[in-house]
């Protein structure tokens, strides 16, 4: 791997796209989320979700960079109508030139109904009508989603073509050694959870049971997208989650990259995803400063359970807010992060040994980032980051 000081990773601003690799951007700023692939052998990009944590989505700032124009934005997918992964999506889809290169657009159908002749289902339009006007939380979640939503409707009523159904068994091809399949959600699974009681409370708190997960193939390079799909909640097992996935698709454990699910949480890690298997495995994870802070550092939380098979985790972000970032080392011991993020929730000044020298200085949302460049042999080549992400060791 090239890199700086010999640490084997380069700061982002020196990435330069090989298109004989593979190129994953994971960038996530504390709130918010966005997956970017540049497509190796062509000039194409998939995206996934539209993390704006302040109103700017970070993915625009990095196709704009590194996209030459004449590719395609081959699959433009919403995992989950969540705010921290619907904020930005309109505006990738409504930028003067990044929308006309979009393909596809994907996302679970049974949001948007499209069957029954309007935008949204008729379940999701009562759930939208029957909202609480005083519960402040669903007004918020659910109004936004509501309009990315009826969006992705219109744009597959009037271009048909775009229409990309995301369930398992879907699949793209690029090429004859690039491929990408929809894990889940099974359409049972989505059937289940649209026709079960108050789904107005259950888009809001658990729409992240039909998370799209995703595998990528290029050549001997396996790369699992994660989504922000759980394995249980409240130590019950969620039907359609990591437990069910592992019991129909044994063997996800041998991966070459992972995007980890849910921002590394104990409740989203499962041993038949992260299980070693022989081989280094390259693990990359956002985090969450809404409310509970993810991931967590103590012992028996995610990223300790992440270190029990791999011994580093690559972390976007500190779990604080945008405002609250500062330049990071690349490299953090796993013990000295919770308390630099309690002391970041402070609004303290200095963090100590954790931060890299100089002063402290708002970074942008797309310097919250990790890129990785994979060969077709199973290997990563090269990594990058932005100047607030780090290596959690």
């Amino acid at each position: 791997m090239s890199g700086e000081a010999g640490s084997g990773v380069a700061p982002i601003s020196k990435l330069t796209l090989d298109r004989r690799l593979l190129t994953l951007m994971v960038v996530g700023a504390g709130f918010g989320e966005s997956v970017l692939v540049a497509l190796p052998r062509s000039e194409g990009w998939i995206v996934i979700d539209g993390a704006a944590p302040n109103g700017a989505p970070p993915a625009i700032e990095l196709l704009e960079r590194y996209w030459s124009g004449a590719g395609a934005i081959e699959l433009l997918l919403l995992t989950h109508p969540h705010a921290d992964h619907y904020a930005g999506f309109l505006k990738i889809l409504d930028h003067e030139k990044l929308g006309p290169a979009v393909k596809r657009i994907g996302c679970v159908s049974h949001y948007l109904g499209v069957a029954y002749g309007s935008t949204l289902g008729r379940e999701v339009e009562a759930a939208f009508e029957a909202i609480d006007v005083h519960d402040a939380e669903a007004l918020r979640e659910l109004g936004g989603a509501r309009n990315v939503l009826e969006r992705i409707g219109d744009e597959w009523l009037k271009q048909p073509s775009r229409r990309w159904v995301a369930v398992r068994g879907a699949a793209l091809a690029f090429g004859e050694d690039l491929h990408l399949h929809v894990l889940g959600p099974e359409r049972k699974h989505v059937d289940s959870f649209f026709t079960a009681p108050d789904l107005a409370r259950r888009i809001v708190h658990q729409a992240n049971d039909l998370s799209v997960v995703l595998d990528l193939y290029f050549g001997a390079t396996r790369l699992v997208l994660g989504g922000d799909l759980p394995k249980e909640r409240n130590r019950t097992s969620v039907p359609s989650g990591w437990s069910h996935l592992c019991s129909v698709m044994p063997g996800l454990n041998e991966h070459t990259g992972y995007k980890v699910s849910h921002h590394a949480s104990r409740e989203a890690i499962h041993a038949g995803v992260v299980a070693s298997c022989g081989d280094v495995r390259t693990w990359v994870t956002t985090p969450w400063n809404k409310g509970e802070t993810l991931p967590r550092f103590e012992d028996g939380e995610g990223v300790s359970e992440l270190h029990a098979h791999e011994s580093e985790v690559l972390l976007t972000a500190l779990p604080v807010g945008i405002r609250a970032q500062v330049p990071m080392l690349e490299r953090l011991p796993r013990a000295d992060l919770q308390p630099a993020v309690l002391t970041m929730q402070r609004k303290l000044g200095r963090l100590g040994p954790a931060v890299a020298s100089g002063p402290a200085v708002r970074s942008p949302p797309s310097e919250c980032v990790w890129a990785i460049q994979f060969d077709d042999q199973g290997q990563a080549v090269a990594r990058y980051r932005g100047e607030v992400a780090t290596t959690v060791v």
